[in-house]
């Protein structure tokens, strides 16, 4: 396809969307969500479709396209389904919490951030579309079998760890063998180390057209993952494995069958790691009943559904409270107030707590107030809200959209070192649940954790890219 013909239709697209979402901004509770829904999921497909060939579709990796489709898919379009198909699986009467946020003003602001972050991702599909693909094929980062193998093992070391830390930090605590900062530290970095080798390993892998390689990362990356959910981890698995088959979708040079293979692949593991998620961590509300005689019709289906259903319309109706609360008042801080959080808490022992969920569940949440155990998200949207009104979102989205763009149009177009960090720190950037100043934090935070394997990487090819 002519470059100038996939640069018209991302612009024509991501116009499309970004006037979908001034639609529902300006339009509030008044714009019917269904339409806007439907609209957003149109554009959205034809945004993967329009970004296919190479080197646009590189844009399928940035955080700002993830976003786009994990808040639309699974934060409205699923409780919409849920609602429209009069669900009652889950608890045989419908759900106060889907019922009061599916169709309201916080269901049309996830709605407007994922028209948003189409937009973005459209434009930033245009400018790596708009160069040639490389004539070259990529060279091996690593030289030898001996260095992959010792990488490999790096990998699955990491997880043995932090799976032993994750046992062992309560009593390292007790014991004040350790000071807790310390293991909590070392414990933090073991995942960004576990996603750094990965990746530097699939790109290794993807410069030969041998399945060998990459049958042998992937070994590598389902053992990290089955470790990591053991751990009770249940993000980061999910979304490196992910991230790794979208890694080797985008860059690799096979046929579009074995991609399509892998992509399912990959979707199974996420979603079967979701149900053997509860049962770890032993949720009644979750836990399967073995007893029971269709265990794979009804069982794993309620599981499944509660995992991809229930937590996120609860997530959605917590956001509709900050809006109640919060939407129509000035905010106490500056909209700019999530730059603090970058500051090291070494430098700033009074640091505030980032992860405030207990907080959340109580102020926002409804029925969690009795229970200070409860936490709750209300993802990356609330926190500007709640701390410096509606222009404190504004500027947070479009702090979001301008540093995901840079990053993207910088790092995507190669497989360099900058695209191997980026492509790594996805399973963190991807994440939508989750606190706006956290986000930033955790980014920059991984990122330290990861140059270290990067230097060595370099040190190993004798060169730096």
């Amino acid at each position: 396809m002519p470059l100038p013909t996939v640069v018209f239709r991302l612009a024509m697209i991501g116009g499309a969307a970004l006037t979908a979402a001034l639609v529902g901004a300006v339009g509030g509770q008044a714009v019917d969500a269904w339409t806007l829904r439907s609209v957003l999921v149109g554009t959205l497909v034809l945004l993967t479709w329009a970004s296919s060939p190479r080197p646009a579709r590189a844009i399928w990796l940035s955080p700002l396209f993830l976003l786009a489709g994990w808040s639309l898919v699974f934060y409205s379009l699923i409780p919409a389904l849920l609602l429209a198909i009069d669900f009652d699986l889950l608890t045989g009467t419908m759900e106060p919490t889907l019922i009061g946020f599916s169709g309201q003003p916080a269901d049309v602001l996830i709605l407007v951030f994922s028209g948003v972050c189409q937009a973005g991702a459209a434009l930033c599909a245009a400018v790596l579309g708009s160069h040639r693909p490389a004539s070259t094929e990529p060279a091996p980062l690593l030289a030898g079998d001996r260095q992959r193998l010792a990488f490999m093992a790096l990998a699955i070391a990491a997880a043995a760890g932090h799976f032993l830390g994750a046992r062992l930090e309560v009593i390292w605590r007790l014991s004040d063998i350790v000071p807790a900062s310390l293991v909590q530290n070392v414990l933090d970095g073991l995942p960004p180390l576990q996603a750094i080798i990965i990746m530097v390993l699939l790109v290794d892998a993807m410069a030969s057209r041998k399945y060998g390689p990459t049958l042998a990362v992937a070994a590598t990356l389902a053992a990290c993952a089955a470790v990591e959910v053991a751990t009770g981890n249940s993000k980061f698995p999910v979304y490196l494995v992910l991230v790794a088959a979208l890694t080797w979708v985008v860059k690799s040079r096979h046929r579009w069958q074995t991609k399509a293979a892998v992509c399912v692949v990959a979707s199974v593991f996420a979603l079967g790691s979701l149900s053997l998620m509860s049962q770890i961590r032993g949720n009644t509300a979750y836990t399967l009943n073995w007893s029971t005689p269709d265990i794979v019709g009804q069982g794993l289906a309620k599981t499944l559904l509660m995992k991809i259903g229930e937590r996120q319309y609860e997530t959605g109706y917590c956001l509709g409270g900050v809006l109640r609360k919060n939407a129509g008042q000035p905010g106490e801080n500056s909209p700019f107030y999530f730059i603090s959080a970058l500051v090291p808490r070494f430098l700033w022992p009074d640091k505030p707590n980032l992860s405030p969920f207990n907080h959340y569940a109580a102020a926002y949440c409804g029925g969690h107030d009795l229970n200070p155990l409860h936490s709750a998200s209300i993802t990356l949207l609330g926190e500007p809200i709640e701390q410096a009104g509606m222009p404190g979102l504004r500027v947070a989205l479009a702090v979001l959209l301008a540093g995901l763009s840079i990053l993207a149009v910088s790092c995507l177009n190669n497989n360099s070192f900058r695209f191997i960090i980026f492509a790594a720190l996805t399973p963190w950037l991807m994440d939508f649940d989750q606190n706006y100043s956290l986000y930033w934090t955790n980014a920059l935070k991984m990122a330290i954790y990861m140059l270290p394997v990067l230097a060595l990487v370099a040190v190993l090819r004798g060169r730096v890219r």
